[in-house]
This record gives C-alpha cells, structure tokens and sequence, in this order.
C-alpha cells in the first residue's frame, strides 16, 4: 500500500510554535495528526484519545 501524497501547505507549523501554542482543530480525517506528523519528524507524539496514554499520562504527568 502506498503512502498518501504529501500536499504542500501554506501554513507552516513550525513558524507559529516559535511565538506561542495553538491547537489544530478540524473534522475528523482530514489530515490533521498527518500533517503535525510530517511537521515534526521524529518529535514525541502523544494521542490522548488512546485511553491507555491518557491514563497513564494523567497518573504520571
């Protein structure tokens, strides 16, 4: 199975974390955890809607 094609972006993640935190919100399979995962080779992710991580990331922050 092929890897989807990577659509270039005019918004640069990388250039709005230097100044502050955001969220990234928008419909459900749309590419969002793609694109933050593209952005950021290689950065530590975490997906709190696993609830395993959610839980353990709440006990032991």
């Amino acid at each position: 199975m092929n890897p989807p094609p990577v659509i270039p972006r005019l918004l640069s993640l990388e250039r709005l974390l230097e100044k502050k935190s955001h969220f990234l919100l928008g419909p459900r399979q749309t590419g969002k955890s793609f694109l933050i995962a593209q952005s950021f080779k290689g950065s530590r992710i975490y997906d709190l809607l696993d609830t395993s991580v959610y839980l353990g990331l709440s006990q032991r922050p």
